[in-house]
């Protein structure tokens, strides 16, 4: 089961059987809520679909430097970023903020501000590294870089890394724990990633066999027999076939 299938099934367990169920003697959770609804309670309902997501993101914490804020090798930056690090200074509440992000897209991350509450977004430096990039691959990556062993690493060594894999998919020299990690990276499981394999290596076969048969149905050009021609340009058609007497 990948993560969409499982939200799926999550989905229809908290809307279809646990909110529809009774709490011993007292109302379903459906029920309750639409009796509060009627009663007046006025739920803080996020006002955008954004608000939304933000509001189910994992949170974090850093500090505001010059280069932005710093979380797993990447640096996360903006204009609004930049003026709330000044607000915040003259304040003088620090420069150390909240923030929340997507695990399933690390290029930008979303700032508390705590001054005006609301969120403030910032990018990824390097989003052609990071770009639709989600957490797990990151740090799959990061670790390919260091080969195993804990010391810093740049950005550049784990965008090769990054690149390398990538190198390997295309040629599917895969061992089976890599292609486990392949389909936690592309929200799938191994059985959906090896049957999106096996589809593409029979396209790749029914492609090359049609190709064959093709060649196969091909009319051959048929050589030009010059011994013939030759022998055609040698005639004697005096002698051979004689000749018509128009005076007789």
């Amino acid at each position: 089961m990948n993560l969409d299938e499982f939200l799926e099934h999550l989905h229809l367990f908290i809307v279809d059987i646990y909110a529809q169920e009774l709490r011993g003697n007292r109302l379903s959770p459906d029920s309750m809520w639409k009796k509060g609804i009627k009663e007046g309670f006025n739920p803080a309902i996020p006002s955008s679909k954004l608000d939304w997501r933000v509001a189910l993101m994992k949170i974090g914490d850093g500090t505001i430097q010059n280069t932005g804020i710093r979380r797993d090798h990447l640096y996360y930056q903006s204009d609004g970023l930049r003026d709330l690090k000044v607000r915040l200074n003259l304040k003088g509440m620090g420069i150390k903020v909240r923030y929340k992000y997507d695990p399933s897209d690390i290029s930008k991350i979303y700032v508390y501000d705590e001054l005006r509450m609301e969120y403030i977004e910032a990018f990824c430096t390097d989003q052609e590294y990071s770009s639709n990039l989600n957490e797990y691959s990151h740090k799959s990556f990061v670790e390919a870089a260091r080969e195993g062993r804990n010391i810093h690493v740049k950005i550049s060594q784990i965008a090769a890394a990054k690149a390398k894999s990538e190198e390997l998919i295309k040629k599917g020299v895969l061992s089976k724990k890599e292609r486990q990690q392949l389909a936690r990276m592309q929200g799938g499981s191994e059985k959906v990633f090896a049957n999106k394999a096996n589809a593409l290596d029979k396209e790749k076969t029914k492609i090359e066999s049609e190709e064959i048969v093709l060649k196969t149905n091909e009319k051959p050009e048929l050589p030009v027999n010059k011994t013939e021609h030759s022998e055609y340009e040698e005639i004697d058609f005096d002698q051979d076939w004689g000749v018509m007497d128009y005076d007789s």
